[in-house]
């Protein structure tokens, strides 16, 4: 060697390890964003959405008892993994979410109601136990949601900082969870867990996958060209290439994704093709046109594989990319099982919440979504709201004044439990329903109950009532006569019976004297007091103001202006405590005399009768778009199939370039062999049900790009596409799904190209006829 090739090739080496270790520092893009196209305005509008709520940095971590239901051991490793997530704030969990430390309204000391800790403190023994049971089975926001209905499963809710990387950041909540799980069993869900798993469970093998790759890789090359030092040229430049490929993607701000890992392999295969067939001679076959028969195999192969790439879908959602005994399958049949469903639909509610008109709405919206079947859970703000007046003293429902809804919005500010339904400004909400990976009835059926549900809510009266109470009884698993639940509210319309009315006026009574018996009151009455004002509060509410102005004239202790607050108090609370009182006997007669009912189902079906004695001035002004990535899936899918047309269109376009290189019958030959081993990877992969996926479709532009431009036919580049399809066969091992596929596509696509290489070159010689040298194309000999 001389001393300028050496200076060069030393240069090389130099210049490669630099790029190599510039290039180490490349990020990886695990996002689901990162899988999603943007010229898709559904798929755009839900993205915004997402981001506006931190959606997409929230993840799912699921821990299920290993037998029976809520223990003692259980509450407290799930304590523990609470804890330790909690305390990673350094390495980006912004916060953790679960039964242990959700926040709850309770009954202070002093009567009042303020938040605490739902688990003030662990459990020691069994009837502690059973009391956090029932607090649990009282509590519709912890209820399905941080812990399964069956009290079997938990989940923990992770905010990620979406400034760190999530699939460093899942890695560190997976070791995290894994080590203070204890016996539970544990699932995650999330986009950074689904791209992980993969690579985490393809990394423990790696040690003896990657000897068997690169042995393949070599080996096979080797025995193709029989020339050492070509295979250590071919290899070394073609992996130097991609080295300097990764460091330009750094340089120019981009990252790596799953979805680039074909663009990847295509670079190595590329540049590791071209370079192999510098310096060989190509055969006469290179420049006459095949046979007839030969060239209309190719057509109908192209023609029947264009019709199955023009059919295929694109898998882009987790249970269609993985199989179900996987780790991410695995976690999917978790959320299923316990919760319901590992999948979600949103629903972007935009409407003034500080109206009570536009909140009641999304209650009864949500009440509607929870009876409809297939969706097992929602969750909104409004349900929060109307919780929290229960908690009050009212009944589950929205205040029908501004002032009463702006009291709920103040307890709630700075709840971090309700950050991810509502915007700061009150005027988007976001609901999200759960539904079933794989739901029964189709999700577009889903979409039309959501829709539906959208359309009755802004109806009030006595026929939309009833399917509100209806599906909150089937929500609540509770079986409801639908025409005694028409009866119940057709006589909340009337006037109620004398004997009623009488015993509605001494509940009414009773209540108030306990009102004003509280600390908070601004006149405790003696029982003399007390015998003056009632007959005030019977007769006709509107007069009801006059009259307790007439009976607290004179009464004692009343000083300078308490009377006049003492009268505001009671003619509000009295017409409050009218309500839920005359709702709650109404609602009692839902079911008959002795039937057992959860107490959830009591509380919200007062809250719905309540709504139809006092109901909102209108039915709410809002605009409604249902989302989701069951929802945008199918727009996603038709995406990408419609980018990887096109893709091959400018590919081939391109291929137009080297007809003044080739001349026409070598480039006409390479566009022949490219068409057809395209068309063939298609066949193939269908014939395994071998589906394109989001980190796979671009693996199926791999054969266009090699049979146009690269010299396929030639011995050295056949022997590394030979090659390299063999050792990406080597990958299947890993056991990992969408690696698996990848690695499938890929040798399938290798394959073709070779195949279709030799099927229109080889075949086309003359019969006995010896190669003809010729000079490779740009260069001489």
């Amino acid at each position: 060697m001389t001393a300028r090739p050496r200076t060069l090739a030393i240069s090389g080496v130099l210049a490669t390890a630099l790029a190599a270790g510039y290039a180490c520092g490349v990020r990886f893009d695990s996002g689901v964003e990162e899988a999603l196209p943007g010229d898709v305005p559904a798929v755009k509008s839900w993205q915004e959405m997402l981001r506006r709520f931190d959606a997409f940095d929230s993840w799912l971590v699921g821990l299920e008892e290993p037998g029976g239901s809520l223990s003692l051991e259980g509450l407290r490793h799930v304590d523990l993994v609470t804890r330790r997530l909690e305390a990673l704030k350094a390495d980006g969990v912004l916060a953790a979410r679960s039964v242990s430390n959700v926040q709850a309204l309770r009954e202070g000391a002093d009567g009042a109601v303020d938040t605490g800790p739902l688990v003030a403190a662990l459990p020691t023994d069994g009837r502690s136990l059973e009391a956090l049971k029932r607090s649990i089975l009282g509590n519709p926001q912890v209820l399905g949601a941080l812990v399964s209905r069956d009290l079997s499963g938990y989940a923990v809710v992770v905010r990620a900082d979406p400034r760190k990387d999530p699939v460093a950041v899942a890695r560190r909540v997976e070791h995290t969870v894994e080590s203070a799980r204890g016996p539970l069993r544990a699932y995650y869900l999330g986009a950074p867990f689904f791209a992980d798993a993969p690579l985490e469970r393809l990394s423990t093998r790696l040690r003896w996958i990657a000897p068997l790759f690169l042995a393949l890789l070599l080996g096979l090359f080797l025995a193709g060209v029989r020339r050492p030092a070509r295979v250590a040229f071919v290899a070394g430049a073609a992996g130097a290439s991609l080295v300097f490929w990764l460091a330009l993607v750094r340089a120019l701000g981009h990252g790596v994704s799953p979805a680039s890992a074909g663009v990847a392999l295509g670079w190595f295969a590329v540049a590791g093709a071209t370079l192999a067939g510098f310096g060989e001679t190509a055969a006469l076959g290179e420049r006459r046109w095949p046979p007839a028969a030969r060239v209309g195999l190719c057509l109908a192969a192209i023609a029947l594989g264009g019709w199955v790439a023009w059919r295929a879908p694109v898998l882009c959602t987790p249970q269609d990319m993985f199989s179900p005994k996987d780790e991410v399958g695995r976690s999917l049949a978790f959320f299923d099982r316990r919760f319901g469903g590992g999948d979600f639909l949103q629903v972007d509610w935009k409407g003034d919440l500080t109206d009570p008109a536009v909140a009641a709405r999304l209650l009864r919206f949500s009440d509607l979504l929870e009876g409809s079947p297939g969706l097992t859970d929602v969750r909104s703000v409004a349900q929060v709201l109307a919780f929290l007046n229960h908690g009050f003293g009212d009944a589950h429902r929205i205040p029908p004044s501004r002032s009463a809804l702006a009291n709920l919005w103040f307890f709630l500010e700075g709840n971090g439990d309700v950050r991810s339904l509502v915007s700061d400004r009150r005027d988007e909400a976001l609901v999200v329903v759960r539904i079933p990976s794989h739901p029964s009835q189709g999700v577009a059926a889903l979409v039309g109950e959501v829709e539906a549900a959208v359309a009755a809510s802004a109806a009030q009266g006595t026929s939309p009532t009833v399917q509100r109470i209806l599906a909150i009884g089937r929500a609540s698993e509770v079986m409801l006569d639908p025409a005694r639940v028409a009866a119940v509210t057709a006589a909340a319309t009337r006037a109620p019976s004398v004997a009623e009315a009488a015993a509605i006026e001494a509940e009414v009574a009773s209540r108030l004297r306990r009102v004003l018996a509280s600390p908070d009151s601004p006149w405790q009455p003696s029982d003399a007091d007390w015998q003056r004002l009632v007959p005030a509060l019977a007769g006709d509410p509107a007069d009801l103001r006059s009259r307790l102005t007439v009976a607290v004239r004179g009464l004692a202790g009343l000083g300078r202006g308490q009377d006049v607050t003492l009268v505001d108090m009671l003619a509000e609370r009295e017409r409050d405590v009218r309500r839920t009182v005359r709702s709650e006997r109404l609602a009692a007669q839902l079911l008959p005399a002795g039937s057992l009912a959860p107490e959830t189902f009591r509380t919200r079906a007062e809250g719905a009768v309540a709504d139809l004695l006092d109901p909102q001035q209108d039915g709410g002004r809002v605009r409604v778009e249902v989302s989701g990535m069951p929802v945008v899936a199918p727009a996603i899918s038709a995406s990408l199939r419609s980018h990887l047309w096109r893709t091959l269109a400018l590919i081939f376009g391109l291929g137009v370039l080297l007809f003044p290189f080739l001349g026409a019958p070598a480039a006409a030959r390479r566009f022949l062999v490219a068409a057809t081993a395209t068309a063939l990877t298609f066949l193939a992969c269908r014939a395994a049900s071998i589906a394109p996926d989001v980190g796979s479709v671009s693996l199926y532009l791999l054969p266009a790009v090699l049979g146009l431009f690269t010299p396929a036919a030639r011995r050295g580049p056949r022997s590394l596409l030979l090659a390299l399809g063999a050792a990406m066969l080597a990958l299947l091992l890993g056991g990992a799904l969408p690696v698996t596929r990848v690695a499938a596509v890929a040798a399938a696509g290798l394959g073709a190209v070779v195949l279709s290489a030799w099927w229109v070159g080889e075949n086309a010689r003359s019969p006995g006829g010896p190669p003809v040298p010729v000079a490779p194309a740009g260069g001489t000999r």
